[in-house]
């Protein structure tokens, strides 16, 4: 499983990444419109929506500007992304299928693999019906780990590559590696390395039958 984080670049972010590579652990950037770098490592790109949710009208007068600017931006670099994550309304499924559907040409126009992030209400064949690559666990944090397990399974059966949000503490990553998710990301690395990269790489050190032991 990848682990990815946001918000660091530079000196800080490298370091994380020399670390967590040391142990054997994959790392990559997750960047937004606001937070974009040009690529210097494995990454994905999100859409910034969960961030400004609570901003009325946030995507209409400059989310979609400034994504489709990062989009631009990124078509002309030489290391793609893995994905890119299709605007969505957090904590609403109905809306995010709406506004989602509207937007995946914008991606393979730029030979992106879409990510669909599920919501609240979401089933995997709703989900499937968007044009999408990438399943990216969203939705409340209730929602998000009573329905991972399922949403697992059928990624698994259906070869589809399964992103997890908001991911941050070791039992959570734990959770994630027991499950093979093939990437998360959590803002917990970037603002406490020193206490979330002992975390990441315990998480990855034991195995499901030496936590189950040690529980």
């Amino acid at each position: 499983m990848r682990v990815m984080t946001a918000g660091k670049s530079g000196p800080s972010a490298l370091l994380i990444k020399d670390v967590l590579n040391k142990h054997g652990i994959n790392f990559g950037m997750l960047w937004g419109p606001t937070s974009y770098k040009h690529p210097w490592c494995d990454y994905a790109l999100d859409n910034d929506c969960f961030h400004n949710s609570h901003t009325e009208n946030w995507w209409v007068n400059e989310g979609e500007y400034k994504w489709l600017k990062m989009l631009d931006k990124v078509s002309k670099c030489e290391l793609s992304p893995i994905f890119a994550t299709l605007p969505d309304v957090v904590g609403n499924w109905n809306a995010t299928v709406e506004i989602s559907s509207k937007y995946t040409t914008e991606l393979r126009s730029r030979n992106i693999k879409p990510a669909i992030v599920m919501q609240d209400g979401a089933s995997c064949e709703s989900a499937a019906t968007i044009d999408a690559d990438v399943f990216f666990i969203g939705g409340t944090v209730k929602w998000k780990w009573s329905n991972i397990q399922m949403i697992s399974k059928w990624c698994q059966k259906n070869q589809k590559y399964l992103h997890v949000g908001q991911v941050n503490g070791i039992c959570k990553t734990e959770r994630c590696i027991d499950l093979c998710v093939d990437s998360c990301d959590g803002s917990g690395l970037a603002r406490f390395p020193n206490k979330m990269i002992p975390y990441t790489i315990n998480a990855f050190s034991r195995s499901v039958q030496e936590r189950f032991e040690f529980e």
